[in-house]
């Protein structure tokens, strides 16, 4: 096998993009999925240019690609040149294989499945393997079989960098007609010289509300501390990290950060508790809530009870009548879920 040398620069990133849809994804796909009011496939261009990755390229299906293409054509590339491979709905999975081979060719790749995000660890992971002793580094849950039971069987569900050493195996990868081979198993039992990185705080995509909840307060939580954008009259009070488009109106409310409110969004007479996104094109009147995500266009309204741990959905409306007789009054699409305490 091919050493890794201290000269091998680690600044290509394959994006495995290749997930199916999910039918309770608030956005167009999973990776444009709205995570502190920014599309999740931006969360993970972040990383990388932070870890240095120059040039990306994505491999997805058309769809997919179109919805990459507008979240990361608005500047959401961060600067990294982003290149795009289509692949069929089937076989998705020979085609990273074959991308893979052929990149380690020409330079170490950083393998990251685009729907997931991992903070530090690829700082981490890209600072062992720069120093010239290892083949490939993995996250330390990796080494310990951390694959996801997923119909969608991806070659790997975290990130993992390779380097030339490694190219041999994805001949063997390809060859093979086992679709259940995994690629973290194929490297942990070859003579390629691993090494282990501690896993720092991640995420792995799931719909299900309160992993969406959670990759948000993961995102909030790395908002700078940077004073307000927007000015503000004496009659709100903000507490902590609290992000406010200038183009938000914000009125008598108290804010705890941390807290995003996007373009648009006008909150009126409200209280925003900590780890909430507000979207843009929103309006909240009237309104306590905490540990929530408010999505595009959304309407909430006096709703006499505090609002916590939610997510309401592009376009929703929670508004309260004062007309008699009382009682509720729901339209609830599919999976939809009401819990009162």
């Amino acid at each position: 096998m091919n050493p890794h040398t201290l000269g091998d620069p680690l600044t290509f990133a394959l994006i495995d993009a290749t997930a199916g849809p999910s039918p309770d994804c608030p956005a167009e796909s999973r990776y444009a999925t709205p995570i502190a009011n920014t599309p999740l496939i931006c969360h993970v261009f972040d990383e990388l240019a932070k870890t240095g990755i120059r040039q990306a390229r994505i491999i997805a299906a058309p769809s997919v690609s179109e919805d990459l293409g507008r979240a990361l054509g608005q500047g959401g590339s961060r600067g990294i040149v982003v290149t795009y491979v289509n692949t069929p709905v089937v076989d998705s999975r020979h085609l990273v294989l074959a991308e893979l081979e052929l990149a380690l060719s020409q330079q170490p790749v950083l393998l990251h499945p685009g729907d997931c995000l991992f903070g530090s660890q690829l700082k981490d992971m890209h600072e062992r393997f720069s120093t010239g002793d290892v083949d490939s580094v993995l996250p330390a849950q990796a080494s310990v079989g951390s694959r996801r039971d997923s119909a969608d069987r991806r070659l790997s569900d975290t990130v993992v960098v390779l380097g030339p050493g490694t190219r041999p195996l994805f001949g063997d990868l390809l060859s093979s007609t086992r679709q259940e081979d995994d690629l973290i198993e194929t490297l942990l039992h070859s003579d390629c010289r691993l090494a282990v990185c501690e896993q720092t705080e991640h995420w792995y995509y799931s719909d299900s509300t309160e992993d969406l909840l959670a990759a948000n307060r993961m995102m909030l939580d790395s908002l700078p501390a940077l004073p307000c954008e927007t000015d503000f009259s004496d009659d709100n009070q903000l507490q902590g990290r609290v992000h406010i488009s200038p183009a938000a109106c914000v009125s008598n409310c108290v804010v705890h950060g941390p807290v995003s409110i996007d373009a648009h969004a006008v909150v009126e007479d409200s209280f925003i508790g900590p780890y909430t996104s507000i979207g843009p094109d929103t309006i909240l009147c009237g309104t306590e809530i905490d540990n929530s995500i408010v999505l595009k266009g959304a309407e909430v309204r006096h709703p006499g009870s505090r609002i916590e741990a939610s997510i309401i959905g592009e376009r929703a409306r929670v508004i309260r009548s004062f007309a008699l007789p009382k009682g509720l009054h729901l339209r609830l699409g599919s999976d939809s879920r009401v819990t009162f305490s």
